[in-house]
């Protein structure tokens, strides 16, 4: 509701992306029109400012909180026979990969590379490239805490915890004393 896409280059869009309210989508520089690719399952919040003077790749299941700002370009300020933000812009990417956390009120500078499964803290300046899976936070963003996980690690973990549940759970019904105890248990939870 409220929000305004507009590009003449090409966007894509994936499946299962929610884009909040009243966010601007676009290039913020005339003469500049750079790509848009926001990957399945991934959410823009409210009031979010995407910059599309240069390419913005947003990966898979990334989650963007409100009141972010990513800026695509920059201006030559050392022009000066011109007030800095009149001068030549200069445009360049923003790539997200897939499965990083965006706090609220982050700020993203153009030429800047989010490696996957990254978090970055609220109220978080990001000047630098965030290549370690990690925690970063301040201004300008620092790595906080390194995290030492992956979505594949976890669902391999949760499986093998399901299936020693599972097995856990049969040998219990196979004995007939504590059968007689714990299925009615079982059965009868919900």
């Amino acid at each position: 509701k409220g929000s305004i896409l507009r590009t003449s280059k090409k966007m894509h869009i994936k499946s299962n992306v929610e884009i909040a309210t009243y966010c601007a989508i676009f290039s913020r520089e005339n003469g500049y029109d750079g790509n848009l690719v926001i990957g399945k399952g991934s959410h823009i919040g409210d009031y979010t400012i995407i910059d599309l003077s240069s390419n913005v790749n947003i990966g898979d299941n990334v989650a963007v909180g409100p009141n972010c700002t990513f800026y695509t370009h920059d201006h030559d300020y050392t022009d000066n026979k011109k007030v800095p933000w009149k001068s030549h812009p200069l445009a360049a990417t923003i790539q997200i990969k897939n499965g990083v956390w965006i706090g609220t009120n982050v700020t993203i500078l153009p030429n800047v590379k989010i490696n996957e499964s990254v978090i970055i803290a609220a109220n978080t300046l990001i000047n630098k490239n965030c290549n370690k899976k990690a925690i970063y936070g301040g201004i300008p963003g620092k790595m906080i805490k390194e995290l030492n996980w992956s979505f594949n690690k976890l669902k391999t973990e949760f499986n093998v915890t399901m299936k020693l549940l599972g097995n856990f759970y049969r040998s219990i019904l196979r004995n007939n004393k504590i059968r007689k105890f714990v299925k009615p248990l079982i059965y009868n939870y919900n």
